[in-house]
C-alpha cells in the first residue's frame, strides 16, 4: 500500500503505520521482550520512531533479506529483525521463529 492512500474510512497508509507502530512499542514498553521484529518499511519505521531510537546499528542479513541488529534507544539496546512486507516466503516467519528458539536454547 503506498504510504499516500487511504483505506474506506479515509485513514492514510502512514497513520496506519504511525497507529500500529504506538500500539507496538506500547507492548514493547510493557511486555519487554528479548528482540523486536517488524515487517513493512513504513511500519518499521514508525514502530522505531514511537520506541524513540536514536540509532541503528545493522549487523547483517539473517536469512531472506530479513536485516538484523541493534536498535539503540536511550541507554538500553534491544536486538531488531525487519523485513520489508511484500518480501519472503509464505513461512519465513515461521523460520524466524524457529530460528530464535534455537539461539536462545
Amino acid at each position: 500500500v503506498r504510504p499516500e492512500s487511504t483505506d474506506r474510512a479515509g485513514i492514510s497508509a502512514r497513520e496506519m503505520a504511525a497507529r500500529l507502530g504506538r500500539v507496538a512499542m506500547g507492548l514493547v514498553r510493557q511486555l519487554r521482550p528479548s528482540a523486536i521484529a517488524m515487517a513493512g518499511g513504513d511500519t518499521a519505521v514508525a514502530c522505531l520512531a514511537s520506541l524513540e531510537a536514536e540509532r541503528l546499528h545493522v549487523l547483517g542479513e539473517l536469512h531472506d533479506g530479513i536485516a538484523f541488529g541493534t536498535v539503540l534507544a536511550g541507554s538500553s539496546a534491544m536486538p531488531f529483525f525487519t523485513k520489508s512486507g511484500s518480501f519472503g516466503s509464505q513461512d519465513t516467519w515461521v523460520r524466524l521463529a524457529a530460528l530464535l528458539r534455537r539461539r536462545t536454547s
